[in-house]
This record gives structure tokens, C-alpha cells and sequence, in this order.
């Protein structure tokens, strides 16, 4: 073998055993520190090539290229992206790339948290919001947490893409919602408010009593609205209307829960008046108003002092040969209604001459009226002893044909008047079946809408007794037997002495004559025994009949 292929042999052996020994293309590699942050974001790259690369090229994409070993880059936009980076590596023996995928990732500078809230943003409780993260679909890579802060002491770490965020305030306020969005780069939060009020509240209330006999009329009311109330607004007598007499004009107001109004009725007495009532209720929701209108009445009477309590009318002491009232105030000349009990929706008068025309009065200077209106009515009702009463009469005049106008005992009519005339009417009803104490009614019913009166005075159920002189008998029978027996005594003892005084006589003559002594003693016998039956009628007289009268109370 010639020398040079020994040579030719040799050198290939030794290529063969040592690759190092001729040279080699670069293997490319780099690092980046760090390799995300937000805008303004310097990186500093360094080549970890091997085999020796004696040249390089970086490829930032839109950022730029350098051929730098190892490069800097400032990173000043394009934010919210991720970036890849490639590096060439080469020398005389040939090249290599490295190519790193999204390998920088460039934050905005902590994403500004968008809260949005799904109109209304206020509505009375319950209230349901429907709340919205924006900043997600602007930036879903950079967002690490999510913080819902209700402002109710609730709280939500939902987030993503899971829209939208209901939450419902049950109670009413104004809310501050908060949304804190946590980031590489730090938090930012964003606020709206939601305003959630009260419904609208339901107005109502009640009263102690809708009518007063006499003025001034103090009545209670006592709101019962529903819902939640701020303020209260009682408006007395609005736009009322009256009957009859001038209208009173009442414009006071009450902003109390539960005022105590004073109605004061300016009509000329004893007239009454008619008031109206309105409570508006307020809250943040709204308002509600409700009116009780022409529903509480006033008569402007005069209070008797002090206010009398009807009580059943004993039946008194018979006096022998008099006649005895049971109606107490039957003519009501107390100008009240003493001894009676008023009812009714609207309370009865009692009026007077004047100022009412005297066609008003039957007798006397007043007299009731009774009186309806719009399906309302009035009474007047006594209870009466009708023990030994055969007859109840009183006197009447209704003008208005239309009324119902009855009289009843315990609740049963037992007669019914009817109207339509001017002129008063005196009416008399058998009693005679009713005994002890019962309740008498005089009433005004009415179930129309007609306005009309029932006029009554001088009401009367009297009993009267019999006289029965039976002491004037007996008297007169003990003076007839005293005036027998002192005549007897009397008439014996004249006997007697005519006769003494005869038998003197005769002695005296010296007669002695058998015939008229006889006569004289027969006279004498008879005497006696007249003073005998005298003297008896006088004991029976005194000893039997004048005890006798003592205990019978004569």
C-alpha cells in the first residue's frame, strides 16, 4: 500500500475517534429574566447556545430584532399579550433556531376593574340586581381573583366567565357593591350603588267612636297602614259638607301615628255637623291616602251636668186616689236626655224654641227629634216599670212621607208611625200585657238616602189608684156606736131621775098608790138598762174596734 492512502487511513480513524476534533454547527438556547410583567417591563435575554455560536439573531415579533449575544428589550406596548421569542444561533459550521412559544407575557398595568349593573339600579325591596364584571372580557389571561362585596355582609369570590352575578337585598338601603379584581400587577376594584326602598305603604286606621252627642267631640284614631311608614299626614274635615246650619270649617291637621283630634261643631245649637277624615301615609316608596268622608257626626247640645245614667223607674207608692208617672223626662223639658239612653249611627237631638220654629214643640219649651241620614239611624230608649199600666201615649208629627219610624219594647215593634204631615198626632197603645221593667225604643230607621226627622214629646205611662175611704167608714161607724151608747147612758140616766123625781112627788102627797109606783119602776128598770147597752157600746167601742185600728194602720 503506498504511504499516502497509510496517511489517508490514519487521518479518517482519528475523525472517526474524535468527533470534536473538526468543527460544529451551534445547538441554539436562550433564558429570560423575567419573563412576564406589565407595560413598561424591561427583560434581559441571555444566549445559552452551545457549540460555540459566533453569531445570533433575536426575533421579538412586533417588538423588534437585535443581534445582540445576549439582548435587552423594554417593553413599552402591546399590552395584555404573550409574545414568542426565537433565537438563530450560527459559526462556520452552520446555524440553529430555538423558538419559545409565547414565552412573554406583557400585563396592562393592573386591569382596571369594570363594574356594570343590568338596569334598574333601584326598586323597593325585595330587590333583585343583576351585577356584570366587564374587565374579564378585556383582560381573561390577567385576572386572578375576583372579590364581590354586596354591602349587605355578603360576599361572592365568583368570577369568570359565569354572567351574570344575581343578588337580591330583601331590605331597603342604598348599597355601595364593590368589585376588587386581584392581578399579577395588584387589585383595582370598581363601585356602583343600588338604592332599594320601601313598597308603598298600604294606608288604614280605626276610630274610638264616629259621632259625639255634644261638642267639642274628642275622637282617637289609631293608624293600622301597612308597610313601613316615614310620615303621617291626617287632614280633618276636608272638603266636607254639613246638615244643617253653617258648615264648620275645621282646617287643623295632625302629623302624629295616632292623634286625638277636638271636633269643634260651630252650627247653631242644637244642630250637628258632619266632618270628613283623610290620612295619606308616606315612606320612600311612594304614598297612600285614605278618606273616611261624611262619616263622623257632632251634635252641638248641651251636656247636662252631671251626665245622667238611665235606670228603670220604680213603681212607686201607690197614694191613694193619684196618678203616678213612669216616663222619667217624657217631655225632656231638662233640655237633655235625662233618664234615656241615645243610640244609633247618628245621635238624636233635643231641640228648643227657639231658634227651631215652634211647630218643632208639642208642649213645653223642647222636645226630641230623631233623625236619619244615607242609611244611618237614630234612637231614644228608657227602660219601664209597665207593672199596672194599661197605656202608653205620647205625641208625634214626621214630616217626610219616606221615613220608617217605629216604637218598640224589648226589640218588638209594636207600632209604626207613619210620616208625611206637619201637624202633631198624640197616639195611644195598649200596654196592658207588658209587667215589670222593659225596655221602651223610639226610632228613626232608615235604609235609603233620605234625610228626615221624627219629632216626640210629652211621652207619658202613668197609673193612678182607686180611692177606697174604708177609714172614713170604720170612723164613721165607731162615732155612730159612740154617739148610740153616750145617748143610751144619757137617756137612762133622765129616766132615771124623771122617775126618782115622780116617786118623790107622790110620796110627798102621801100617795101611795100601787099604779104609779109600778109605772115609775118599770121606768127606771128601762133606764138602766139603756145606760147598761150605752156603757156596752162604749166598751166596744174603745176596747174592741179602736185596737183594731191601731194595727190595720188607720
Amino acid at each position: 500500500m503506498n504511504q499516502w492512502k497509510r496517511n489517508l487511513l490514519f487521518l479518517s480513524l482519528i475523525l472517526l475517534l474524535i468527533p470534536g476534533a473538526m468543527g460544529a454547527a451551534p445547538v441554539a438556547n436562550f433564558t429570560a429574566t423575567p419573563t412576564s410583567g406589565t407595560l413598561n417591563l424591561t427583560i434581559q435575554f441571555n444566549d445559552t447556545s452551545t457549540n460555540t455560536p459566533t453569531a445570533w439573531f433575536w426575533d421579538f415579533g412586533i417588538m423588534g430584532t437585535n443581534t445582540s449575544q445576549n439582548a435587552t428589550l423594554y417593553f413599552n406596548e402591546g399590552s395584555g399579550a404573550k409574545y414568542t421569542v426565537k433565537l438563530n444561533a450560527s459559526n462556520d459550521d452552520g446555524y440553529d433556531w430555538e423558538n419559545k412559544t409565547d414565552y412573554i407575557t406583557i400585563y396592562n398595568t393592573t386591569p382596571a376593574a369594570l363594574l356594570n349593573i343590568e338596569p334598574p339600579t333601584s326598586g323597593p325591596a325585595p330587590f333583585d340586581v343583576e351585577f356584570y364584571d366587564l374587565t374579564y372580557y378585556d383582560y381573561p389571561a390577567a385576572i386572578t381573583s375576583w372579590n364581590w362585596s354586596w354591602d349587605d355582609g355578603n360576599y361572592s369570590a365568583q368570577g369568570g366567565p359565569n354572567d351574570p352575578y344575581d343578588h337580591t337585598y330583601p331590605t331597603p338601603g342604598i348599597y355601595h357593591v364593590n368589585l376588587t379584581i386581584g392581578t399579577d400587577g395588584g387589585y383595582t376594584s370598581d363601585q356602583e350603588t343600588v338604592t332599594v326602598y320601601n313598597t308603598t305603604p298600604f294606608a288604614n286606621f280605626s276610630v274610638n267612636k264616629t259621632s259625639c252627642l255634644y261638642s267639642p267631640c274628642y275622637i282617637q284614631f289609631t293608624d293600622e297602614s301597612i308597610g313601613v311608614v316615614d310620615t303621617w299626614f291626617w287632614s280633618f274635615n276636608p272638603a266636607t259638607g254639613y246638615f244643617p246650619g253653617p258648615g264648620p270649617f275645621d282646617t287643623d291637621n295632625a302629623t302624629t301615628e295616632d292623634p286625638i283630634h277636638e271636633f269643634v261643631c260651630a252650627a247653631i245649637p242644637p244642630s250637628s255637623c258632619m266632618y270628613s277624615v283623610k290620612l295619606t301615609v308616606t315612606n320612600d316608596g311612594g304614598n297612600d291616602s285614605l278618606l273616611w268622608e261624611d262619616q263622623f257626626w257632632v251634635t252641638n247640645g248641651t251636656p247636662p251636668t252631671p251626665t245622667p245614667t238611665a235606670t228603670p223607674t220604680p213603681a212607686p207608692t201607690a197614694t191613694p186616689g193619684a196618678c203616678t208617672e213612669r216616663i222619667t223626662n217624657g217631655g225632656f223639658e231638662t233640655g237633655d236626655f235625662t233618664g234615656w239612653t241615645i243610640g244609633g249611627d247618628m245621635y238624636p237631638n233635643v231641640i228648643y224654641s227657639p231658634p227651631w220654629a215652634a211647630e218643632a214643640i208639642h208642649a213645653g219649651t223642647y222636645s226630641v227629634q230623631l233623625w236619619a241620614f244615607m242609611g244611618m239611624d237614630s234612637t231614644v230608649s228608657q227602660s219601664v216599670d209597665f207593672t199596672g199600666i194599661s197605656t202608653l201615649t205620647f205625641w208625634w208629627v214626621a214630616p217626610d212621607p219616606t221615613g220608617e219610624y217605629t216604637v218598640s219594647i224589648d226589640g218588638t215593634n209594636i207600632a209604626s208611625l207613619t210620616g208625611g204631615s206637619t201637624d202633631w198626632a198624640q197616639r195611644t197603645l195598649d200596654v196592658s200585657a207588658y209587667s215589670s221593667v222593659h225596655t221602651l225604643t223610639f226610632a228613626r230607621d232608615d235604609g235609603s238616602v233620605s234625610l228626615g226627622s221624627l219629632y216626640i214629646d210629652d211621652i207619658s205611662a202613668s197609673s193612678c189608684t182607686t180611692v177606697v175611704n174604708v177609714e172614713s167608714g170604720i170612723n164613721a161607724v165607731v162615732a155612730a156606736l159612740n154617739i148610740a151608747g153616750v145617748g143610751l147612758i144619757l137617756a137612762g140616766i133622765v129616766g132615771i131621775i124623771a122617775s126618782l123625781m115622780n116617786l118623790s112627788g107622790i110620796y110627798g102627797r102621801g100617795g101611795y098608790g100601787t099604779a104609779g109606783f109600778g109605772n115609775n119602776t118599770a121606768i127606771i128598770t128601762g133606764s138602766i138598762m139603756a145606760m147598761m147597752i150605752g156603757g156596752l157600746l162604749l166598751i166596744i167601742t174603745y176596747l174592741v174596734l179602736g185596737p183594731l185600728i191601731t194595727i190595720a194602720g188607720l
